[in-house]
């Protein structure tokens, strides 16, 4: 009778619900070379709801999670609702030195492509293209658009994850993960925006905290990331209609980031370090190789009482594949953030982020 109250006893679970609502500005300026600048913007009100469950014991530990996003875009023009899921399961073991987990999360629904892209004019011309791309040498080139107008974007992804953390002593850690993710549009329309995409990611960690106040973090990073059926452009950035490439990026990193805690209530990080990329515009073409520089700035502070509001300021410059085109590009990008804690079930949230490319 007493068997299974023992064998319950040996589990603990967590099971949290909770919604977040945010109404979202959004205003940006584009601008390409021999076009007219552009101006968009919209206001969007958006809820998040979420389920979340934990069980474990001593050794092992399960996690379910279930987010649906509810979004109204342009609210000052309409009623346009789009719907996105995000559901994930984990399973973890640990003893005092070491932790496994094993992950994996799917997600599908709409989303408005003006999350990812604003609308840029493409300039129209004619000319014949080098072989740039396999298959587009010959073609006319074309004056479309090289970003569209915004639209929803039906889209889906699976990501498995895999991960190895280890206590080496008081002060040092280091960790090995990995994971490998499929994703892209659900419909033809879609994957013109969002083409089809893998992507193998596999990563190396190593943190030492060297003084009470000072602590370091050393990273390395591997992504090879396959599109099928992305839009092919020329060398001097015109599509070449009518045909589909299939670029491949190779991106190797490593950072060496340095923390600093001023006081209890803010702190400052600081990386940098080299970015080497081998990428191709279609499998016909050869890899190319380059360097880019890499680096991160974030200052954190806890400006009330126990810690009840917060303020972030992140900056980073990275080169990184354009998701819609797998062509890489250096990108600066700012981002702010302030919390407020209003009682323990409400706290009010204001972002701000500002982006930049470069050629």
């Amino acid at each position: 009778m007493l068997t299974p109250l023992v064998l319950a006893a040996d589990y603990a679970g967590t099971a949290v619900l909770n919604d977040r609502t945010d109404v979202r500005g959004r205003f940006t300026m584009a601008h390409t070379p021999g076009a007219p600048t552009s101006y968009t913007g919209g206001l969007d009100l958006v809820t998040t709801p979420s389920a979340y469950m934990l069980v474990n014991d001593r050794r092992w530990s399960l996690s379910l999670g279930y987010t649906p996003s509810f979004t109204a875009t342009e609210i000052e023009t309409g009623w346009n609702p789009e719907v996105f899921q995000l559901a994930g399961v984990g399973i973890g073991w640990h003893n005092r030195f070491v932790t496994v987990s094993l992950g994996d999360a799917v997600s599908f629904g709409t989303f408005n492509s003006a999350y990812l892209f604003q609308p840029g004019a493409q300039p129209s011309g004619s000319a014949t293209p080098p072989a740039a791309a396999g298959g587009t040498q010959g073609l006319p080139t074309t004056g479309l658009q090289l970003v569209p107008q915004p639209q929803a974007i039906y889209f889906g992804s699976n990501r498995t994850t895999a991960s190895v953390a280890a206590v080496t002593d008081r002060r040092s850690s280091f960790s090995l993960g990995g994971s490998f993710g499929l994703s892209g549009g659900l419909d033809d329309n879609s994957r013109l925006v969002e083409p089809d995409q893998r992507a193998i990611e596999g990563d190396a960690s190593f943190s030492h905290q060297v003084t009470r106040t000072d602590g370091s973090l050393t990273v390395a990073s591997v992504t090879d990331l396959n599109f099928k059926g992305a839009l092919c452009f020329t060398p001097d950035g015109k599509i070449v209609p009518g045909v589909t490439c299939r670029p491949d990026d190779q991106i190797f990193l490593l950072t060496e980031n340095f923390i600093h805690a001023f006081d209890k209530t803010t702190s400052l990080s600081v990386g940098a370090g080299p970015q080497f990329i081998r990428a191709r515009p279609d499998v016909a073409v050869p890899y190319t190789s380059s360097w880019y520089p890499g680096g991160q700035l974030s200052v954190s502070h806890q400006y009330a009482k126990q810690g009840l509001a917060s303020l972030l300021v992140t900056a980073e410059f990275f080169a990184l594949p354009d998701f819609r085109t797998g062509l890489v590009t250096e990108r600066a990008h700012l981002d702010a953030t302030v919390v407020d804690i209003i009682d323990p079930r409400l706290s009010l949230s204001i972002a701000a982020g500002a982006g930049q490319t470069f050629p």
